[in-house]
């Protein structure tokens, strides 16, 4: 029964890739704002991506002027929770639970993206 809510979210996280093409954003990226961190910790949660992937995609967004407080904020968030993920948990956990679980990622790795931005 989990399958077919995995490969939705595998679908879903693809569409999100399509529509969202990387050298249009990256100024939105290019400063260490909690809202530039808070962005990407979604995208980077919605995405579904392995860590070696997340290194190369970060790699590349850094090459385009993305700061590294955003940039460790995606790395964070990624291996942390993705879309089929929660996809998986609902039924396991319940809704609202999720959508705790995925709130609480998404701040903690918008907050430390951008503590450690500072500092770079």
């Amino acid at each position: 029964m989990i399958f077919p809510k995995v490969l939705l979210g595998i679908f879903l996280s693809g569409l999100l890739a399509a529509f969202f093409p990387l050298a249009r954003y990256m100024k939105l990226f290019d400063e260490n704002t909690f809202q530039a961190n808070l962005i990407v910790s979604f995208f980077g949660a919605m995405m579904y991506f392995g860590t070696i992937v997340g290194v190369n995609v970060v790699a590349t967004m850094t090459h385009f002027g993305m700061h590294l407080g955003p940039a460790m904020s995606f790395l964070l968030s990624g291996p942390s929770v993705s879309l089929p993920e929660i996809l998986a948990l609902i039924p396991i956990i319940g809704r609202k639970k999720a959508v705790v679980y995925f709130a609480f990622v998404i701040i903690a790795t918008s907050l430390s993206g951008m503590i450690f931005g500072f500092f770079c």
